[in-house]
């Protein structure tokens, strides 16, 4: 759902880089110096961008950092054109 609304605030040809942590796993937590309840999906990497490229967004490319951080570069197609990005 996430990733609809990416595409939908995005302007055609926009760029969206998205960085998150991976894992496949739960967590619930405390904050450390402010009083709140963390709860935390981490998703397998591979997962991630199938998601974008579902909601209609195509992906540009991808980094997999040290440890658990990755991030994505994914585009709002340009529609009704040759398919040339905005520039600027």
């Amino acid at each position: 759902m996430a990733f609809a609304q990416f595409r939908r605030v995005l302007v055609p040809g926009g760029s969206l880089l998205l960085g998150f942590h991976v894992g496949d796993e739960r967590r619930r937590g405390q904050g450390d110096e402010h009083p709140m309840a963390l709860s935390l999906s981490l998703l397998r990497p591979e997962r991630i961008p199938e998601l974008g490229v579902a909601a209609g967004l195509e992906l540009e490319g991808s980094l997999r950092g040290e440890g658990k951080q990755a991030c994505l570069l994914l585009r709002k197609p340009v529609t009704g054109g040759a398919g040339a990005r905005p520039t600027g």
